[in-house]
């Protein structure tokens, strides 16, 4: 496939981290773009309330974020196990409320709360429609316009939808971090599926908080190699999702023999903090990549690869249709 080196020479730790983040960089200007990093924030408490039939507690905050041409505030949900401080998932989430409590036609949206916090995790949504809409909206809606003058041209490199996703989740561990008495926050894991995942991909690389990061069928630009020669390409990609990535990503030649000076997503976070999971067979997205062991069982009796990943009732990362562990 012609891949770049990781490294040249010997490599040791300090080696890595200076590495790590020289990968870091050019996936923030040539993929996903730049995050913001001159910000406050600020945290409110919305409300308590019992959840799953008073098996955990609900908690309601509202995180405010200030740029420079104003400020944006968005609610998050956090579901709180009995033990605590308790170690916590931090998903990505298509819905923008309490994941437990959705209609029928977008249950397959919603992620098996009650199974993490059953097994003594926390749990914390990220309501990536509130943070930036999945869709062509000019990035005039949701958190951008707090750091974009109105009316200013968009740099190459500004960051586009999967960043602000993962920006978001970085926010809501800051508000973790203070609240030690209820949330282990040294113990966190991120948490996508498919387009998530590799917002989660990316925003565990950038912030080395996370302790285990989750890209689950991460597919084209998040775990499958990019200049392989099966399956989606990232001409296809961009051109099907063009608000995912920066407006470097759209100057590479995007075939399937991508120029990219960047590949697999995991590369850029030290191997023990990654896991990578995903369907074994071949698809749209190419060829399945999966890493170390099955964090579930190891057969799945989902009849049909047309149900949401997180509903199968096994969840194995082996079949690809859920990461959750079964601890």
């Amino acid at each position: 496939m012609g891949l770049p080196k990781l490294w040249e020479g010997e490599m040791d730790v300090s080696r890595w981290e200076k590495r790590r983040e020289e990968l870091v960089k050019l996936f923030a200007e040539e993929v996903y773009g730049v995050c913001p990093e001159e910000f406050e924030t600020s945290f409110r408490l919305l409300g308590e309330s019992p959840a799953l039939g008073g098996k955990a507690v609900l908690r309601r905050v509202e995180i405010t974020v200030k740029g420079p041409y104003g400020e944006y505030a968005f609610p998050f949900c956090l579901y709180l196990p009995e033990k605590r401080p308790a170690p916590v998932f931090v998903y990505f989430s298509a819905l923008a409320g309490d994941v437990t409590d959705v209609p029928e036609e977008k249950r397959m949206f919603a992620p098996p709360v009650e199974l993490v916090t059953s097994q003594g995790f926390a749990f914390a949504s990220v309501p990536c429609p509130l943070l930036k809409a999945d869709a062509e909206d000019g990035f005039r809606q949701g958190l951008a316009p707090a750091f974009e003058r109105e009316g200013e041209a968009r740099p190459d490199t500004a960051w586009a939808t999967l960043a602000i996703w993962g920006f978001g989740a970085s926010r809501i561990l800051d508000y973790l971090e203070t609240v030690p008495e209820d949330v282990d926050s040294q113990n966190s894991a991120l948490i996508g599926f498919s387009r998530c995942g590799k917002a989660a991909a990316y925003a565990g690389a950038r912030d080395t908080r996370f302790k285990l990061v989750i890209p689950h069928s991460a597919g084209c630009s998040g775990a499958v190699i990019a200049r392989g020669t099966t399956g989606e390409t990232v001409k296809n990609i961009n051109d099907s999702f063009p608000f995912w990535f920066d407006g470097r990503s759209k100057k590479c030649p995007l075939t399937s023999t991508c120029c990219w000076p960047v590949w697999p997503r995991g590369c850029s976070m030290s191997p023990p903090r990654t896991r990578i999971c995903g369907a074994t067979r071949r698809g749209p997205s190419g060829p399945g990549w999966r890493a170390g062991t099955p964090l579930g069982s190891t057969a799945c009796p989902c009849p049909t690869p047309r149900i949401s990943p997180l509903l199968c009732p096994r969840r194995t990362s082996r079949c690809g249709w859920g990461t959750w562990p079964t601890m």
